[in-house]
């Protein structure tokens, strides 16, 4: 069974392209970005933009921070400014920090050319919790999380290669359905400049721990991260957006540091 795209056809769905990963071994000193974004409505097509990012080296956060930023726009418009904001952020912080890669939340489809002129010298990846592809009206990381499980597979997995043709133009990375943990779905993981193996290590890592098991934790991190707190509101609605040191994002922090001290040597 194939699904077929205006971007893209994949491979034979029932095919034996899953992989278990038997060991992932944590070598390398993956550097990595990680952003996230969410905006709140001030008035009437008005709205505030935030966006949180941590930057890991050698597993270890080295700098964290939010951006913000209050713009006029139209409803039908505010989640592409949003992701265009997103994508600004990690084009300077990846112009700032040339070797690491960069992971955002979503796929890498809907970008402005701009943004694709920059990331096709860049190791990037999209995670993406849900996705339009579906078959018999499942998403396919759900429809291949259950074929994964009616074929007894207990170890993390990924299907790859997931597509077949593609249009070079507009879609030149390359897309797996992956799975970190049994007990939670499977996502797609869009990549660029890395392989499969790479791009799932640098996920899996950080998808060993207690507080978000089989998702990784940076990015629940920065989602919360980016949550706009009541001070940044009501300064933005009634005055100037000021960047600050966000205090969600602080106390995320301290979670993942934690979680690196206490919890660490259990997958070790």
């Amino acid at each position: 069974m194939n699904v077929v795209t205006k971007y893209f056809k994949t491979v034979d769905l029932n095919a034996e392209n899953f992989k278990e990963i038997e060991k992932v071994e944590k070598t390398g000193d993956f550097n990595v970005i990680f952003v996230d974004g969410s905006m709140e409505v001030l008035w009437k097509n008005v709205y505030l933009f935030k966006v949180a990012y941590l930057i890991f080296k050698n597993w270890n956060v080295i700098k964290r921070g939010v951006k913000l930023k209050k713009e006029e726009v139209s409803e039908k418009k505010s989640s592409h400014v949003m992701r265009f904001f997103e994508m600004d952020v990690a084009r300077e912080l990846a112009e700032e920090n040339p070797e690491c890669a960069i992971v955002i939340d979503g796929s890498l489809s809907g970008m402005r050319r701009r943004d694709y002129e920059w990331m096709r010298e860049k190791k990037i990846i999209g995670l993406s919790k849900e996705t339009s592809i579906s078959i018999d009206n499942l998403p396919v990381p759900i429809y291949l999380h259950g074929s994964a499980l009616k074929k007894g597979m207990r170890k993390p997995w990924i299907f790859y290669p997931f597509i077949a043709e593609k249009n070079e133009n507009v879609y030149f990375w390359d897309t797996m359905i992956a799975n970190f943990n049994r007990k939670v779905p499977a996502f797609r993981i869009d990549f660029l400049n890395l392989n499969e193996i790479d791009a799932f290590k640098i996920l899996f890592y950080y998808a060993l721990n207690p507080i978000s098991p089989g998702y990784p934790l940076p990015l629940f991190l920065v989602h919360k991260g980016s949550h706009i707190n009541d001070m940044e509101y009501y300064s933005a609605k009634y005055g100037e957006t000021e960047e600050v040191e966000d205090a969600a994002l602080d106390i995320a922090t301290k979670i993942y540091n934690n979680w690196m001290t206490n919890f660490r040597g259990v997958w070790e």
